[in-house]
């Protein structure tokens, strides 16, 4: 034999990198496999930004049923404008026990000489009277200093207005009523634009005692999975711990989940997000994948405060309510049509196997696709099963029913799918009655040509 394996240097350099990777590799598994997440539930809210059928008052009401019963405690139920909306009667509707750990987003007050201006302050008064959390949002990429103070003297003079309105409410500042958390809507831009001015105002925040969280979003969905971590390590560094930091990730460049996950992994408490990606543009992370993400690696607290095993019934339902003829896409991971459609056995995740998300976790079914290139017996036999088509079978260990195709019929058709492109054809071979037409030529075949 001419080959032989180098050795390697196990006690030089060589072990030395090696041992670094497995370790390093390591502590960010635990780091996620660890998390409590924190998850401001946008689903009420997020989708409207994309579905051109919007919600009606039925629409919420259903959303919000469904998104408590899958686990969700924080949830977003929609923004006030100063004429009626869907969204403020939607909160008129439920009642404050409902609406316990809910938050809305307001903009500031108007205020003058410290007053405020209740003629131009009409969502903040709604937000005051009809929620017991509030979000309030700004901009930073254009503010210099003078303006940036002036922003956070509004701000500031906001929360000492809710704080003594939820006051009189009764509403008392603790882990689920009574927050306020602030999210800087243009924080990419602002950051690498106006950076001197972006990480005072962080600053700021985090000294501010009457912050309990601080929100960040990718808000043109541009930035790499990389410059994520980075940022959220900047500002966690600028956030007291007792602090959320949450994270938003618009996706126009498909890194959206890396990303969700570089944000934990660098101090986030977890995301504001729906639980499908429809958003604004294009998607955005939704909370489904990036929990089932954390469920596969073990995440116990996943397991215990959602219900992962509704998953995609869950997300099929929001998809009719969100957008009825248009559904998540179906190529989306986890949660996409597609994503549990076998072709080949090999690439199939199973219970037991190392860092698997096996379909039965998140309450999916395993279906299959006959594709010409790889087909396999295996997955030809489960597609006809699925769909009805009885054949000529042989004992497998392969298949719940213990059976497949002869292997020699299975070979016939793989030739015909093969000669069906050659001859410059193309058909859908995942299809019925394509597979029926395949397998009654194949039998025919053996029928004429018994000896083959």
């Amino acid at each position: 034999m001419s080959c032989r394996l180098p050795l390697f240097d196990t006690a030089g350099d060589e072990g030395a990198l090696l041992r670094d990777v497995l370790h390093k590799n390591e502590e960010k598994l635990e780091k996620l496999r660890s998390l409590q997440p924190t998850i401001l539930d946008l689903s009420i809210r997020e989708p409207t930004a994309y579905s051109a059928w919007g919600h009606r008052l039925s629409d919420k009401l259903d959303i919000f049923h469904h998104v408590r019963e899958f686990g969700f405690t924080d949830i977003m139920l929609g923004l006030f404008k100063a004429a009626d909306t869907v969204d403020e009667q939607f909160c008129k509707e439920l009642t404050d026990e409902d609406k316990s750990g809910c938050f809305v987003f307001s903009p500031t007050g108007v205020f003058r000489d410290g007053e405020l201006d209740r003629s131009q302050s009409q969502p903040l008064l709604k937000a005051a009277a009809l929620a017991p959390n509030v979000l309030f949002e700004f901009a930073a990429l254009d503010a210099d200093e003078a303006g940036a103070e002036a922003i956070l003297e509004r701000f500031d003079l906001s929360i000492q207005w809710i704080r003594r309105a939820w006051q009189q409410r009764g509403i008392e500042r603790g882990p689920r009523n009574g927050r306020v958390y602030i999210n800087i809507y243009d924080t990419f831009e602002a950051f690498y634009r106006n950076t001197d001015i972006y990480v005072r105002v962080i600053k700021y925040l985090g000294q501010h005692p009457g912050v309990d969280g601080v929100l960040f979003e990718d808000e043109q969905g541009t930035s790499f999975h990389f410059q994520v971590g980075e940022l959220t390590r900047l500002i966690r560094s600028l956030i007291p711990a007792q602090k959320k930091l949450l994270a938003h990730l618009h996706d126009n460049t498909g890194t959206m989940y890396a990303s969700a996950l570089e944000a934990v992994l660098n101090g986030a408490d977890g995301l504001w997000a729906g639980f499908t990606p429809m958003g604004g543009m294009l998607n955005s992370s939704a909370s489904s994948v990036f929990l089932a993400n954390l469920l596969r690696i073990g995440n116990p607290y996943v397991q215990s405060q959602f219900k992962m095993q509704d998953t995609i019934p869950l997300a099929k339902e929001l998809d009719r309510l969100n957008q009825p003829v248009q559904s998540t896409d179906y190529c989306h991971p986890v949660i996409g049509e597609g994503a549990y459609l076998s072709t080949l056995r090999g690439f199939e995740q199973r219970p037991g196997e190392h860092m698997a998300l096996p379909p039965e976790t998140v309450g999916a079914e395993r279906g299959f696709r006959v594709v010409p290139a790889i087909a396999s017996n295996y997955v030809v036999s489960r597609r006809l099963d699925e769909l009805g088509i009885s054949y000529p079978s042989e004992p497998s260990q392969d298949t719940p029913t213990g059976r497949q195709l002869q292997d020699r019929v299975f070979r016939k058709i793989w030739d015909m799918m093969q000669e069906t492109l050659i001859a410059g054809h193309k058909v859908d071979c995942n299809d019925a009655q394509v597979l029926r037409e395949y397998l009654d030529r194949a039998r025919q075949y053996f029928r004429d040509h018994p000896d083959d």
